[in-house]
């Protein structure tokens, strides 16, 4: 059952997603046009044209990651504590397999959104410039050869550390989304998404003043005086794996026990 909410999901979000990622790739390739024609000996009307058509292309890309985001948490909203949601709350699944299918669905598409948005931008800027005419597959073949240059120097347990601390602190950014949604929808009879925009801010305030009591005690200064990268990076990593477990437990506490579908 698992599987088939992930594909209800799917289905929901994906489509419009996908148009919308197609349309953004085809926005760096028009980009990268107009890009060449920028650097050529243009004036009057038709620079003003081209200028006015980058900065859409650019508009546009900004916007589609958001877009994206706004569908995705839309979805989680509409299917969990709409009228749908009464629909999904009564299959027989667990809570865990309704928010964990929530959980996925959200950061896969965001993480894809995110890919889309900088291999558009990759597209708009490689194919764009004319400095790199007859020399841009020797610049690919330049930083293959750098990359493993690259991990001697800083080390692969350095890189792995510095993924694992996006990987972490971008699920942990999601589940307090997916939170602040949670409370608006449970605490507000009215307004709930403006509600939920209120608990994001202040779970992230919160978020703060601990990080900040935590950072100004000596007995942590003292620890990281002598810790070197990997170890500041493990404290970082615990510290959003925490914050993704408190916040997906009490989203679960909240949906399992205190959500109404009457």
């Amino acid at each position: 059952m698992f599987a088939k909410l992930m594909k209800y999901d799917f289905r929901a979000t994906w489509g419009l997603l996908g148009v919308l990622s197609i349309i953004a790739l085809g926005a760096g390739a028009a980009g990268s046009v107009v890009t060449r024609l920028l650097e050529t000996d243009v004036d009057g009307f038709l620079l003003a044209m081209l200028i006015i058509s980058l900065i859409a292309v650019i508009f546009y890309l900004v916007g589609y990651s958001l877009a994206a985001m706004f569908i995705l948490l839309g979805r989680f909203y509409k299917s969990r504590f709409t009228d749908e949601g009464y629909m999904t709350f009564t299959l027989p699944v667990t809570t865990h397999q309704i928010l964990l299918s929530s959980f996925l669905n959200c950061a896969l598409g965001m993480l894809v959104s995110i890919l889309v948005t900088i291999v558009a931008f990759g597209i708009m800027v490689f194919f764009g410039a004319v400095e790199l005419d007859g020399q841009r597959w020797e610049v690919v073949k330049l930083c293959f050869d750098y990359l493993p240059r690259f991990l001697k120097e800083v080390g692969v347990g350095n890189t792995l550390v510095f993924l694992l601390i996006l990987l972490t602190g971008f699920a942990s950014e999601v589940t307090t989304i997916m939170l602040a949604i949670t409370l608006g929808s449970i605490i507000a009879k009215k307004h709930k998404l403006l509600i939920g925009v209120v608990a994001y801010y202040g779970i992230h305030i919160g978020i703060t003043v601990a990080g900040a009591g935590i950072l100004s005690s000596s007995v942590f200064n003292q620890m990281m005086d002598q810790a070197g990268f990997q170890r500041f990076g493990g404290v970082t990593i615990a510290g959003y794996a925490v914050l993704s477990l408190v916040c997906y437990f009490v989203m679960y506490y909240l949906t399992s026990r205190k959500l109404n579908l009457n």
